[in-house]
């Protein structure tokens, strides 16, 4: 063989002798290497116990051969013109010589075009992307990680496996363009997929690619709930929905592991994905009502054009000719697959948890999984409560959970026209803290207007340091308000107006409000510029306070007026609380606006007991002064009992 000497190398003629090998079936095979003329290299190669080759495998190991001694470029240049037309000289002069030898020898055509297409994607948004294809001997699947951000095996690995991929080998490609900075491509050898054949594996590869991206960019979590994907056929979006409804179950009081409910949400993946497409049939606008709802296993795809259409008859007959709204007869048949679904299932904890995730669907009457304007990914859902079957009381009208990936968040309401305020809340079981307080608010506003509401978030994600958690918490704020915001009706012209893409099953609810509450006083204009750029009829009436109103608690208004009752009644006991020093003992912390207000109205007070949530605070003779100071501390660095200085506290005291 003659080979342009500057193509040869050791890899070269390794390739070379490797693939003849292969294709004659030798028993022996020994090469030498001469110098040609005009910069050529003369490979002569010996083989011994070879078979004979008719023509066809002549001509196919020919242009095997070419391959392997040709570039980068000329292997991959009709296709990369094809793909980029008037690009493609750029292309070439970026990644010509970007690649190792060794890769760049073995990558196809049209491989080339795929994994240029996704280093330019990468270098142009700096995102991690991923591609699968079927490895060149058929024996697996290759997935290939193209990123810039060099994450490394320890934080890959983990992602892999939560989709449930079986990786045998891995191996890491350096890539250079001329003209940017180095990419790194990830090659993961995929052996097997958990509950999935490799054929089916590769049908629905969109959905895992999709998914592995998805958890890139930090839009979900990486969990066992990615399997669905690929067992269920179903959407990141679609997965993070089912995430997203059994955190509310959670909330609620759901009392299976986390573990267990990851596994039977794998083992019943066809359930699920029935449930899947009866939320699509209540609630994707783009589901045309003129025909039937499709039954049988798999998910629905994420885009509404391959979404099942709905077919039904304007006339549905059950023994009397009636006239039905098409939609709610699709509803009906989808339900009816549920149930046919459930019916199977024998074991009680699986049997449980799949009816709850069911009637969760079907208690929902608002969502804005089909908002195509939203900010980023996030969920929220409107749920009424009297559809649920098992709900802690009380129970009120109505109430909207917010799910993201670093935050969960309920807003409870007693009626259509409720007030009340949204707290920040370090507790995981945020709905429980929540809920506690909405009863005491159903009462009080009463005479303001006719029934209350609370809401409240949280973090999902650990963050030890209190400061830090305070400063994710007001970013978080945004995401819940908007999360809100996208569920609720405005008016325009005085009439009633619904949200994009938000298809509504209970009716006109133009309004809402957020209050200040606890740790949320500071981000009401936050929230009233949320309530601006989304057209929403309040304006800045949609969250009290901030520069346009009053600061909750800069005023501390209910913490004062709750000092009227207080100041009467020491009045009738003969002592005047900012003359006369005086016990007390409370609920709460400093740092909570109105218990902080109240514990800061005056001087005299000797505070000797309290607790919250967390924490037990006791100080058996404590210095008046002193011990003030360290509460307006506390209430300014809005602290808990856990920040107190123990040098201010009396003998025997302590948190």
């Amino acid at each position: 063989m003659a080979i342009p000497e500057r193509r040869y190398g050791e890899n070269v003629r390794a390739s070379i002798l490797a693939r003849l090998a292969q294709v004659t079936g030798a028993t022996y095979t020994d090469s030498a290497l001469f110098a040609g003329r005009f910069d050529t290299a003369l490979l002569r190669v010996y083989q011994t116990g070879t078979r004979p080759l008719d023509a066809g495998a002549v001509t196919v190991l020919r242009a095997c051969l070419h391959d392997l001694t040709s570039t980068w470029a000329e292997r991959a240049g009709p296709a990369l013109a094809a793909r980029f037309g008037s690009d493609t000289p750029t292309i070439l002069r970026r990644y010509g010589e970007a690649f190792p030898a060794a890769y760049a020898a073995s990558v196809t055509p049209a491989q080339a075009v795929a994994d240029v297409e996704a280093l330019e994607a990468c270098r142009a948004g700096g995102a991690t992307l991923a591609r699968l294809a079927s490895d060149r001997d058929g024996a697996g699947i290759v997935l290939r990680v193209v990123q810039a951000t060099d994450l490394l095996l320890t934080e890959l690995m983990p992602v892999l496996d939560a989709f449930g991929l079986v990786v045998r080998e891995q191996f890491a490609v350096e890539v250079r363009p001329r003209d940017a900075a180095p990419l790194q491509v990830d090659h993961f050898r995929i052996v097997g997929v958990r509950g999935v054949s490799q054929e089916l594996a590769l049908t629905r590869g969109d959905k895992l690619v999709a998914g592995l991206e998805a958890v890139f960019r930090k839009d979900v979590p990486s969990d066992a709930f990615h399997r669905l994907a690929l067992c269920a056929d179903l959407g990141w979006r679609e997965v993070d929905l089912v995430r997203a409804y059994l955190g509310y179950a959670r909330q609620l009081g759901l009392l299976l592991t986390r573990e267990r409910v990851e596994a039977i949400i794998c083992t019943q993946a066809g359930a699920v994905a029935t449930i899947v497409r009866a939320f699509h049939a209540r609630f994707d606008p783009d589901l045309a009502p003129t025909t039937v709802a499709t039954t049988g296993g798999g998910g629905v795809a994420e885009g509404s054009p391959s979404a099942p259409r709905i077919e039904v008859s304007r006339n549905v007959s059950d023994g009397n000719s009636t006239s039905c709204d098409p939609r709610e007869v699709a509803v009906a048949r989808a339900d009816a697959d549920v149930e046919a679904a459930l019916a199977g299932i024998s074991t009680r904890d699986e049997d449980h948890l799949l009816r709850t995730l069911a009637n969760l669907v079907e208690s929902t009457v608002r969502t804005n999984y089909y908002r195509d304007d939203r900010a980023g990914h996030y969920l929220s859902l409107k749920i009424e409560h009297s559809r649920i079957r098992s709900m802690p009381a009380p129970r009120l009208r109505c109430e909207i959970y917010v799910h993201h990936r670093e935050m969960e968040g309920v807003h409870l309401r007693g009626g259509k026209v409720a007030r009340g305020g949204i707290r920040w809340s370090d507790r995981a079981d945020v709905r429980t803290e929540v809920l506690g307080l909405v009863a005491t608010q159903m009462v009080k506003n009463v005479v303001i207007v006719p029934v209350g509401s609370k809401g409240g978030y949280t973090c999902t994600r650990a963050l030890p340091d209190a400061a830090e958690r305070r400063r994710v918490g007001d970013e978080l704020y945004g995401w819940f308000i908007r999360g809100l915001l996208d569920l609720t009706d405005t008016i325009v012209d005085g009439r009633v107006v619904h949200p994009p893409r938000v298809l509504s099953r209970d009716g006109e609810d133009p309004y809402l409000v957020v209050a200040a509450d606890k740790g949320t006083a500071h981000l009401s204009d936050t929230a009233n510029a949320l309530s601006r750029a989304y057209g929403y009829w309040l304006d800045d009436a949609f969250a009290s306070g901030g520069s346009q109103g009053y600061d909750h608690k800069a005023m501390g208004i209910t913490a004062r007026g709750a000092w009227v009752l207080v100041r009467r009644h020491f009045h009738e006991l003969g002592l005047d609380p900012d003359r006369d020093t005086f016990t007390c003992a409370g609920i709460g912390d400093c740092g909570g606006d109105v218990f902080g207000n109240g514990v800061l109205e005056t001087p005299r007070m000797k505070l000797v007991a309290a607790f919250n949530h967390r924490h037990l605070f006791l100080d058996p003779d404590p210095d008046p002064a002193r011990s003030h100071a360290e509460r307006t501390r506390l209430f300014r660095a809005v602290r808990g009992w856990e920040a107190y200085d123990p040098d201010v506290l009396s003998p025997g005291g302590g948190v």
